[in-house]
């Protein structure tokens, strides 16, 4: 899918795909870097962290082995429990590597050691052991209102 949209911007702005990649690139970082610098000790009683599902293009099943960028796409928010602040968000196949850097990502922003999560088993793995853990659907509401606006708009990615 990011092939598609770089090529798709490189044709209407007439600038090189490379050009293209390479600008995108170092404004995501740029981004990051920004967000990471303006959060920091956010005030909060507990972390919520939960992910949901999607797909870009077509749905894993119909993929060919070498297929990267279509496929399953997951979406993982961590949020500042009291606030409802995004603490981190990242996009990627569903691994432990995935959970792990959602939760690293969280944790430099705020001292916060309470985290709920839904009933995925990967967090039990990845979370540090001097977390609190607690697994429910009830403390983690504001999350899930938040995955669900996102589903709704990211309902395109399907078509596209």
């Amino acid at each position: 899918m990011r092939a598609v949209v770089f090529a798709l911007v490189s044709r209407i702005s007439q600038r090189a795909y490379g050009t293209v990649t390479s600008i995108i690139r170092q404004a995501s970082q740029k981004a990051q870097m920004l967000h990471n610098q303006e959060l920091q000790q956010v005030e909060t009683e507990a972390i919520a962290a939960s992910e949901f599902w999607s797909f870009v293009k077509k749905k894993q099943k119909h993929c060919r082995p070498g297929e990267l960028e279509v496929g399953d796409c997951w979406i993982g928010l961590s949020l500042a429990q009291t606030s409802g602040l995004i603490l981190s968000a990242r996009v990627g196949k569903h691994t432990d590597e995935f959970l792990t850097e959602l939760i690293v990502t969280s944790e430099g922003k705020t001292d916060c050691r309470e985290s709920h999560t839904d009933s995925r088993k990967g967090y039990e793995r990845v979370l540090p052991i001097e977390a609190d853990h607690y697994i429910t659907k009830a403390l983690t509401q504001r999350l899930e209102r938040t995955n669900g606006t996102l589903r709704q708009q990211t309902g395109r990615w399907h078509r596209r």
